[in-house]
């Protein structure tokens, strides 16, 4: 049986994206196409297959019984393309056309640069994604980008490499000569200044708040470490961070006070994770030259900067 005129890998792209967005719009701007040829390829598919891949009847438009079969079949068909692609041009010594990496912010302000820096003739075009990290890992799993770079716990469907463990660290207001044996002292003299709750790191600290006992009402939160440290600087209350995301809101750092974490030790976990059997190679490289930046470039900068943190990084 020959394949159809209009039955071809771009097609089964483009629905697959509308299927997983259940929105023309978004999928269009996602392909960087216009709605109306997303829309056009989708009718010439339905048309070319002999039927109806979508049920537009109702709102947002949802997958038939043979759009859903389709679906199956059409996302692991373009997997095993896109890793014949990439694994075609890695044999030759060509780069990429395009990679995608999603990092976290803090990550990606402070190790990005010079990550992409040293990378960059592994590929034509670089997209990076920073912000906070619970959409990342679906990014990945439905190839929107090819590394995410955060603190993920394992899953065996991916390849997981190690970059960095960072401690949690105490911060006060430079001006604040209160006690500080434990945070419940803290707490009871200043509000707490909360990294968002939509992030991973908010979450660790938000946890590690509630099993000490401490009572910290809902107050001030930022999206951004430099937010929070910042409000940390005026005044307005403490916190917990990391030696990254201190590095992050460098221009704060003249303000604040940055100190071991009293009480039992929290730390976080950063790895770059990819897909088992994609683009190997270049994951292991992108995490080696990650840490070789963080402990060649960063960790001088740390130490000189936070003399009696006693800092002990592990990867």
């Amino acid at each position: 049986m020959r394949l159809p005129h209009g039955f071809d890998l771009r097609a089964l792209e483009v629905f697959c994206c509308v299927a997983r967005e259940r929105n023309m719009t978004a999928a269009a701007k996602q392909l960087e196409l216009s709605q109306s040829s997303v829309s056009q390829t989708i009718s010439q598919l339905e048309c070319t297959l002999g039927v109806a891949l979508l049920d537009r009847s109702v709102r947002p438009p949802a997958l038939t019984h043979a759009g859903q079969s389709l679906k199956k079949s059409a996302e692991a068909l373009i997997e095993h393309s896109i890793a014949a692609l990439r694994e075609t041009r890695e044999s030759a010594g060509l780069g990429l056309p395009t990679l995608r990496i999603a990092m976290i912010d803090s990550f990606a302000a402070v190790v990005g640069p010079a990550l992409v820096s040293t990378l960059q003739d592994q590929a034509k075009h670089w997209r990076v994604w920073s912000g906070l990290s619970p959409g990342h890992l679906d990014a990945l799993y439905d190839h929107q980008v090819d590394f995410i770079v955060g603190e993920h716990t394992g899953d065996s469907r991916l390849q997981q490499h190690s970059i960095i463990r960072e401690p949690f660290l105490l911060v006060l207001p430079l001006n604040d000569k209160g006690p500080r044996d434990n945070i419940a002292q803290i707490a009871r003299r200043l509000p707490l200044v909360r990294y968002s709750l939509r992030s991973r790191i908010g979450q660790q600290v938000e946890s590690y708040i509630e099993a000490a006992g401490i009572n910290a009402p809902m107050a001030l939160e930022f999206d951004t470490a430099p937010a929070q440290l910042a409000m940390i600087g005026e005044g307005l209350g403490w916190g917990v961070t990391t030696p990254l995301c201190a590095l992050h809101a460098r221009g704060e750092l003249a303000k604040l006070q940055l100190l071991p974490l009293p009480g039992p030790a929290l730390s976080r976990e950063i790895s770059l994770l990819s897909h088992c059997g994609q683009l190997d190679a270049l994951a292991e490289r992108t995490a080696q030259v990650a840490r070789d930046v963080i402990h060649e470039e960063l960790l001088p900068e740390l130490h000189t900067r936070f003399k009696d943190l006693n800092l002990n990084f592990s990867t």
